[in-house]
Formats: structure tokens, sequence, C-alpha cells
């Protein structure tokens, strides 16, 4: 009897959400979703931050979208109720999520926004050294999980990610931008003024300074833990010049993770 009540009532929020989402989706003004697509420590903390200085712009924890499970089953309504998430979770027009790709997410082939009508999603997808990448997860204190990863596990990890968005790119019902962690170090207020472009900010005017949300907290595990992101700046003098590599251009030339790795570690001498 208590399953039979606890799938009543899952049920019923799920069928709920996605009720009021085609409704706010197709009634109300439609807001613009932003998905900050990364791997972990690739600097999506810190473009969340700066975007969400815009007047127009959420800035937001992490969430997670709950009802998955009922996803696969019923998709189109998935979409609708993840929508209303998205809607309710701010006021602002524009609201901006990021959630970086795991390893298990990448394997089994799950992203976090797949479910979202694409009318309304903007995606950003970042990019870093992967060099870079690989010495910052290995900073991560190693009960938060990806800072106990091995070397090669983290070349494979880097290697899929780099899988899934080669495949993304492809994908061309999807409005998209590509930025790097090293370009918006080096350039913050040119970068961030096209971003504000692209997702249709009103605020046109790049920034390099950003502000902590009351309701947002910096801790390892829901965001980025460490020290950098509290100068409540952009950090142009922590970044070392890199080549101009596109290092998906790596990931087409490599049959698997660990020719990868010795492209990257050939490339950048880590």
């Amino acid at each position: 009897m208590e399953l039979v009540k606890k799938f009543i009532f899952s049920w019923g929020k799920f069928a709920a959400t996605a009720v009021l989402g085609w409704i706010v989706f197709w009634i109300f003004k439609r807001k613009t979703i932003v998905v900050i697509v990364s791997t972990y420590r690739s600097g999506s903390t810190l473009l969340k931050a700066l975007l969400g200085q815009a007047e127009d712009v959420s800035h937001l924890p992490e969430i997670f979208f709950s009802g998955g499970h009922w996803s696969r089953r019923f998709p189109r309504l998935y979409a609708y109720s993840c929508y209303f998430q998205a809607y309710r979770a701010s006021a602002h027009r524009i609201v901006v999520f990021k959630k970086p790709l795991g390893p298990n997410h990448l394997k089994k082939g799950v992203n976090h926004f797949e479910n979202l009508p694409r009318l309304s999603l903007r995606i950003i997808i970042m990019v870093r050294r992967p060099g870079d990448v690989i010495s910052s997860i290995q900073k991560i204190p190693a009960e938060v999980g990806p800072g106990s990863f091995s070397r090669s596990e983290l070349y494979e990890y880097l290697f899929h990610y780099y899988q899934f968005t080669n495949r993304l790119i492809q994908d061309t019902d999807y409005f998209f931008t590509t930025v790097s962690y090293e370009e918006l170090v080096a350039k913050p207020i040119e970068v961030t003024s096209a971003l504000f472009s692209f997702i249709g900010s009103k605020h046109q005017k790049g920034v390099s300074d950003y502000q902590q949300d009351p309701g947002v907290l910096w801790t390892w595990g829901t965001d980025d833990g460490g020290a950098l992101i509290r100068k409540m700046k952009v950090d142009s003098q922590s970044q070392k010049s890199v080549p101009g590599q596109n290092y998906l251009d790596l990931v087409r030339t490599s049959k698997t993770s660990r020719q990868f790795a010795q492209k990257i570690e050939k490339l950048f001498e880590v």
C-alpha cells in the first residue's frame, strides 16, 4: 500500500509540473534557459557568476531536475516538467544552469539539458587546457569524488567529454557557442559581452568583476570550493599562455583515450 501511495504521489507531482510547464511555455512570456556544459574544473562557476551580473540573468546554485525516472516513458511531458522547474527557479528572464558532466553521465550518455524544450534553450560549451583540468581536479579533496581518480582515468574522462561535445556540435537542433577557459580569463570583457548577446541579455557591456549571490554557496560538491573564485574578479595573472589548439580536433584524430592522452602530453608537455 505504501508503494502505491508513493507511486501516486510521484506521478501526481510529475504530471502537475508537466501541465504547468506546458502552460507557462506556450501561454506566458517565454524565458531563455542557458545551460553551461563543461567538465569538472573548467571554469563553469566563474562563467555563471560573470553572466549573473546582468540584471536580467539569474545567478543560481547547481540545480537538479526532479522526476528523471519518468523521462524515458514520457519524454515530452518531462520536457515541460523540466521547463517549469527552470522557470520557477528564478524570477529573471534568462535562467542560467550549470552542472558539470561527470564520468558516469558521459558513460551512460546522460546530459542535464536533453529534456528541455529546444526553442528556449541556449548552450555554452566550455573547454579548458586538458592538463590544467587534470591538475585542478587532482587538488579537489578526495572525499568529494573526482579528486580520487587516477591520471589515466581523468584522460579517459576528458576524451569522452570531447567526444560528447563533438556530437553536440553536429546536432543542428541546438543553439550553442563554445568558449575556452583560457580565453575567458585572458579577455573577460570581450568574451562576456559576446555571451550576453548570444543569450539575448539586455546587458551588452562585458564584465570582469562579479559578486557572490546570497543563495549561492561556493563549496566542493556543489560549486567551486577553491580560493580563486572568492577574489570576485577574473584573475588573468593566474592564466598560463597556451597554444591555440582546438582540443576537439585531438579527439577527432584519436581512436582511444590513450592516444588522446599521448597527443595532449606531447603538445603541452604535461
